[in-house]
């Protein structure tokens, strides 16, 4: 690798020289890898679950503005956690600006 002084003296480079940390991220990268093919492996077995699962949801959502239980009027205002949210929005929004 390297030599103290002398003519024949360089420095090493990246590759002769790896260092922990690239050696962990390397590792984390290879397990995160592992991990996306196992959770793309389940995904694709449990396919119709999902599927069932989002159609349920898009019933409900479809049931419940049927039902008419939620007000859209310009006048009866917002629930409280909608107003805190879009308060929140609107501070950020304007903040940013």
């Amino acid at each position: 690798m390297t030599t103290e002084g002398g003519a024949g003296s360089r420095l090493p480079t990246l590759r002769e020289a790896p260092t922990v940390r690239s050696g962990r991220l390397r590792a984390a990268a290879t397990e995160f890898r592992g991990n996306l093919r196992d959770l793309g492996l389940h995904l694709a077995t449990h396919w119709r679950l999902i599927v069932g699962l989002a159609g349920a949801g898009l019933v409900g959502v479809l049931i419940f503005a049927w039902s008419g239980l939620y007000s859209v009027a310009a006048s009866s205002g917002h629930y409280p956690f909608f107003r805190a949210f879009l308060g929140y929005a609107l501070r950020q929004s304007v903040a940013t600006l």
